[in-house]
């Protein structure tokens, strides 16, 4: 049973040494991105309270309401960055960034 252990925790490691840990390097990643295409808008702490925020009727989305996490909010975070909503206009970005900023917005801002 000892040795059942130690080749598990072995194997759990080396797999993160491996192929790393995905969702905090991609969160951490997400950070970068939010930071230099939302947060002019969305605010550092996603609350829709940027230094642009004034200038949008109606204002961005307060990430940090329950509300904004109902459903979907993978797609609804990914429509919204490839289509665009209101005012905001579509963000060029790929589908490993879309990926990373969702993750670091579920890290940040869901509660």
């Amino acid at each position: 049973m000892r040795k059942f252990i130690v080749w598990t925790l072995a194997g759990l490691l080396l797999g993160i040494w491996v192929f790393g840990a995905p969702s905090v390097s991609r969160a951490q990643e997400g950070k970068k991105i939010f930071n230099m295409r939302c947060a002019a808008c969305h605010g550092e702490n996603g609350k829709g309270d940027g230094p642009l925020a004034k200038n949008f009727s109606p204002r961005p989305l307060d990430f940090a309401l329950p509300g904004f996490w109902q459903g979907d909010a993978d797609k609804k975070i990914s429509d919204a960055v490839t289509k665009g909503k209101g005012p905001m206009p579509p963000m060029n970005l790929s589908p490993e960034e879309i990926k990373a900023v969702t993750a670091y917005m579920k890290s940040s801002f869901k509660r």
